[in-house]
């Protein structure tokens, strides 16, 4: 199934029943147990009603949205669908492989792309990913997924996977060592289970970030919008964390796969030239110099854990 229409799914089904018994609540009954008392005649009484009623309903509108927000945001970070939006259709390496007639495997994308792979490259990077899974000790599906922009990704759904896209392919091009030091960082987040602690983290933020700005409500805009802030600040430290660990233990599963740890400099020197990391991410250069430390201390010790 299309991630997307997934998550629509899920996001609808989460909408509607946190909406629907919202609003089934009496907003002018609400108002009469704190209505104010107007007796100068019929234009007043019912006046006052009316100003009542205002209030009452702008309040359950408001809690009915954050209501809304907030289920949403749980059902699509729990949804099973974890696949990365950006590639609509993946193929398994091992089926491209297995069905690979020719000196060059041809792929039919949904936008009506085609994208063309040499099969000897399929063949290469099927045994580094075979390597990596055996010096992490996790057994992976490997996945190609058509989109343009170099990126790779690893998720839970009916086992482990890791996926990599023809961007990356684009960007790295035989560069094996590259490739294993990025199918081991992959391995890595799968093995320290970064993606169901990330889960588990931004679902407490977003119930906290939506707390915080009913509490803060009436402090004004300005509060809200510094609240969000320092919530997302501290969601993004932790990923940069995550990101540092990953960067490592790619490094190491690749230098005790038997490859060259300097591949990770290279992938990321590479990614550094071509623009493209995560402002939730530490940079390329920040990485690299984490890198080069990582590596002396892995040539120095020769640690596999």
């Amino acid at each position: 199934m299309n991630a997307r229409i997934a998550n629509f799914r899920v996001a609808v089904a989460a909408t509607a029943t946190t909406v629907i018994p919202c609003l089934t609540r009496n907003p002018v009954r609400h108002a009469r147990r704190n209505r104010s008392t107007y007796d100068g005649g019929f234009v007043s009484r019912y006046a006052g009603r009316i100003f009542n009623w205002i209030p009452a309903c702008a309040r359950m509108t408001a809690r009915c949205c954050a209501a809304a927000a907030t289920a949403v945001t749980v059902a699509l970070l729990l949804s099973p669908v974890t696949a990365h939006a950006d590639c609509e259709r993946m193929w398994k390496v091992g089926a491209l492989l297995a069905n690979a007639a020719g000196a060059e495997v041809t792929l039919h994308t949904e936008r009506r792309e085609r994208v063309t792979i040499p099969a000897r490259w399929l063949r290469a990077l099927n045994i580094v990913h075979e390597k990596i899974d055996a010096a992490s000790g996790v057994a992976t599906t490997l996945y190609f997924c058509a989109a343009r922009e170099p990126n790779a990704f690893a998720w839970h759904g009916g086992g482990k996977n890791v996926a990599l896209t023809a961007g990356m392919y684009r960007l790295l091009g035989d560069d094996w060592h590259a490739y294993a030091t990025l199918l081991g960082h992959e391995n890595t987040h799968l093995v320290k289970q970064h993606g169901k602690h990330r889960q588990k983290r931004e679902v407490g933020l977003s119930l906290g970030k939506t707390a915080l700005e009913l509490l803060l409500a009436k402090k004004g805009g300005g509060i809200i919008e510094l609240t969000a802030l320092g919530i997302a600040a501290l969601g993004a430290s932790y990923s940069r964390d995550e990101e540092r660990e990953a960067d490592r233990g790619g490094m190491v599963y690749a230098d005790c796969a038997g490859f060259s740890p300097d591949g990770a400099l290279r992938l990321h020197e590479k990614l550094d030239s071509a623009g493209n990391f995560l402002s939730s991410h530490p940079s390329s250069r920040q990485r690299i110099t984490a890198l080069r430390k990582a590596i002396t201390a892995q040539r120095r010790d020769r640690r596999c854990d």
